[in-house]
């Protein structure tokens, strides 16, 4: 009978622990197979994440132009006579004033402008010689004051400096007879230098100008003689002029702000 037993028991305790060992090792197949499926889902995952950004378009990003802060671009026309001059030619006199006409273009926030124009009108005389010489002059403009913080913002002083293509005839005012009325008249032309300085007084758009204007130039005229001699076509004088400033981005008369 006890012989029984004891195989009896050793029987269940056989079959417990095999029971125990398959539930141990079912549990770790089950872990081990939800580990691996979790992986392999991060890796398709990160893959796919990785394959949609490498085809994927990013939007393009557009820069905008720069625009100007400040714009003071303008175009200037401006006329008026000579209340002063003289000839470079000695004993030559003035006969009439010259009148003188400029267009400039610049920008009120920088010192530097190009002005164009002719300076016409003037003639000088001398013993029954008529000078009347004509001036197309192109030259730089440099206003120094623009950049002066401390400087009244109504006045404007400058100094200028280019080059002129001069057209002078010379007549002789005494050439001819009782019978013959016609005047001997020489032609020349060439080129020269143009300097000088001014300064104006701005109100709106309008600005008051006194300017000196110095002019280099000579020609070659017989003038009575055998052979071309030189005669100095230039001349100095002091300009008042009247101008209306045009601003490229419409009107704006106020003056700018970094003053």
């Amino acid at each position: 009978m006890q012989i029984r037993l004891f195989i009896f028991f050793s029987l269940v305790t056989v079959i417990f622990s095999d029971l125990n060992a398959a539930r141990l090792s079912s549990s770790s197949y089950a872990l081990s197979d939800s580990l691996s499926l979790n992986i392999s889902k991060g890796m398709m995952v990160e893959y796919g994440h990785s394959f949609s950004q490498l085809f994927s378009k990013k939007p393009r990003k557009y820069k905008k132009p720069k625009q100007r802060k400040y714009d003071f671009r303008y175009l200037e026309i401006g006329i008026g006579p000579a209340v002063w001059q003289t000839s470079h030619e000695p004993l030559m006199e003035n006969e009439r004033n010259a009148i003188h006409f400029f267009v400039e273009y610049g920008d009120m926030l920088k010192p530097l402008s190009y002005v164009a124009g002719v300076n016409f009108n003037a003639a000088f005389i001398q013993e029954g010689y008529l000078l009347e010489p004509e001036y197309y002059f192109f030259h730089l403009k440099y206003s120094p004051s623009r950049k002066w913080y401390n400087w009244p913002i109504w006045m404007n002083i400058y100094g200028l400096a280019g080059a002129t293509y001069w057209q002078a005839s010379l007549t002789n005012t005494a050439f001819g007879g009782a019978t013959n009325n016609e005047n001997l008249i020489e032609e020349d032309s060439g080129l020269g230098l143009i300097t000088g300085a001014g300064v104006s007084f701005e109100f709106f758009n309008f600005s008051l100008i006194t300017q000196f204007t110095y002019v280099l130039g000579i020609g070659q005229y017989e003038a009575g003689g055998f052979y071309p001699q030189d005669v100095h076509v230039g001349s100095a004088q002091v300009n008042v002029m009247l101008s209306y400033r045009f601003f490229l981005s419409g009107l704006q008369w106020r003056c700018p702000t970094y003053k």
